[in-house]
């Protein structure tokens, strides 16, 4: 069986087709739910891209939180 390459979701480079549980394993992707829909898995290249560009992509903003409310 040969499966269509993932693109990744900021740069939109062809992404190696790997088993969705590798890919969240490894960083590769992320299952994010947004404004109470579905959940969705995008796709990043690996080392490439910030967690920051990736938000973005998405088109959500990162959170920022004061460590002492974090439990750090």
């Amino acid at each position: 069986m040969k499966h269509d390459p993932l693109t990744c979701i900021v740069c939109g480079a062809k992404i190696p087709f790997m088993p969705r549980a590798k890919a969240l394993q490894k960083g590769a992707a992320a299952t994010v739910k947004v404004d109470d829909g579905e959940e969705r898995t995008y796709y990043r290249c690996i080392g490439r891209h910030s967690a920051d560009e990736f938000l973005r992509a998405i088109g959500l903003k990162p959170r920022f939180v004061r460590a002492s409310k974090a439990g750090c």
